[in-house]
């Protein structure tokens, strides 16, 4: 999905409607409505499957990027495919899956390389396990500042040595968009994929792909490249990746909101003296 426009974003908001009726020290709430939280993304990297990349980190950068290539100077070619890493703090989220209602991934699409990637398919799926923002590579969970590479499971000893590489996560796709052929805010429905691990992990992994990835020489040169904002894009802070929940707060939420409320009216019907 895409849209020029910025979506309306707040840090936390709720959207409560409480019925409080003053009885003693009882609260009754009649309605409790969705609450909704955007979540900044406290990690980011994009990863390169090409032999010269394939231990780079771009952490760093304010960009990420998605491409599937076939490229490389005259009879060296290979294919060039980058993946983009996004991870999010889940801790503020309520542990019951059963509660969320929504969750949608917004990232800023603002360049093309090579070739116009509009049309192409880019799927989310769920990593498998942790990653770091500075030591994650093709070929590696966390590449920095180690003995040795801790490798992701996917990562296979051959030739060449860097493939397959690129991450663990399942085969199947979460969430699919279609590129579109205008810039802005493309956005991916994840709230089937939030709800498998909300309650279990304090942070959620993300991976985006080119859903048909080349890996063979389709007859010639060939590249399909976008470029999103990352976490790191200081221009704008408004239009870097987030994540958006939607979920019914739990009952002792809404029970600490409504005495807090409660409290308030009490102080503000304390008669002058």
């Amino acid at each position: 999905m895409i849209s020029s426009v910025k979506p309306v974003r707040w840090v936390v908001s709720y959207a409560c409607s409480l019925a409080a009726v003053l009885c003693g020290s009882s609260l009754s709430v009649a309605t409790a409505k969705a609450a909704v939280v955007t979540l900044d993304c406290v990690s980011d990297n994009w990863i390169s499957s090409c032999s010269s990349g394939c231990t780079a980190n771009n952490g760093h950068m304010a960009e990420l990027r998605v491409r599937t290539s076939w490229w490389g100077t005259s009879g060296s070619e290979e294919p060039k495919n980058f993946r983009s890493l996004l991870s999010f703090d889940l801790s503020s989220l309520p542990q019951d899956a059963n509660l969320i209602t929504s969750a949608t991934l917004g990232l800023y699409y603002f360049a093309t390389a090579h070739g116009d990637p509009a049309g192409r398919t880019y799927d989310v799926h769920g990593v498998s396990g942790s990653w770091t923002e500075m030591g994650s590579t093709w070929q590696a969970r966390d590449d920095f500042d180690q003995p040795s590479p801790v490798y992701w499971d996917s990562h296979l000893a051959g030739a060449p040595a860097y493939q397959p590489g690129g991450g663990d996560f399942d085969q199947a796709a979460k969430a699919s968009v279609v590129v579109p052929a205008e810039f802005g805010w493309m956005t991916w429905d994840v709230t089937d994929l939030l709800a498998e691990r909300v309650g279990g992990l304090e942070s959620f992994g993300l991976i985006l792909e080119d859903s048909d990835e080349i890996e063979s020489n389709p007859g010639g040169k060939v590249s399909y490249m976008a470029f999103f904002h990352s976490a790191e894009f200081a221009e704008d802070p408004g239009l870097r990746p987030y994540l958006e929940v939607t979920y019914v707060p739990e009952p002792g939420t809404l029970a600490l909101a409504g005495m807090g409320l409660l409290a308030l009216g009490g102080l503000r019907s304390k008669p002058r003296s």
